[in-house]
């Protein structure tokens, strides 16, 4: 008996293994650029490049695997992802031209945007059981029909289990999670407020 594919909602779609060795080889060469090591100019614009790319698709949320991608990342804040892909053209260039001083510039702008740990939460397993969460979800045709709720395992693992449930053809999406630390409580409020 043949099963069927598991529905996801836009932007819930798994990291594909291709893509997660790209993100796994970016991460860890901008990680080695940041960290002083001695790198390969050409290979280290192609793994900046890449992580831009990786910055673009969790603040754009323009991608099937936007929301994986996110909550690898420790779900930061868009505008943190989106400073760290301005400054990325310019380190790119300034690599490119062997320019230290905008390099310097450029490296210090994305230390203070605190990029090493988005690369270290995305290299190490933090999506572990035991963490709580508050997710709003919608679906793509109604966008501003929202369902939130808790989870203490991951919103893909709850979005997949609300979606089967309901059978529906078009799927639940996540437009955002936020990690809490007691969610009956939050959830309350946030049912309260609206």
């Amino acid at each position: 008996m043949k099963e069927n594919p598991p529905i996801h909602g836009f932007g819930m779609s798994p990291i594909s293994a291709t893509m997660q060795d790209r993100y796994d080889l970016a991460c860890t060469g901008v990680l080695s650029l940041l960290s002083g090591d001695r790198i390969d100019i050409e290979a280290t614009r192609v793994y900046l490049s890449e992580f831009k790319g990786i910055c673009n698709r969790c603040w754009k949320q323009d991608q099937v695997d936007w929301f994986t991608v996110y909550t690898a990342f420790g779900s930061p804040k868009e505008f943190r992802l989106s400073a760290i892909a301005t400054e990325i053209p310019l380190l790119r260039r300034a690599l490119k031209e062997n320019d230290t001083r905008t390099m310097g510039e450029c490296l210090a702008n994305i230390e203070k945007l605190d990029a090493r740990s988005l690369i270290k939460k995305n290299l190490s397993p933090h999506l572990e059981r035991g963490n709580s969460w508050i997710y709003i979800l919608s679906k793509r045709d109604l966008p501003t029909l929202l369902r939130i709720g808790k989870t203490s395992r991951t919103v893909d693992e709850r979005v997949r289990e609300i979606n089967a449930a309901s059978g529906d053809s078009n799927p639940y999406s996540a437009r955002a999670a936020f990690r809490v630390e007691n969610p009956v409580e939050v959830e309350k409020e946030v049912y309260f407020r609206l």
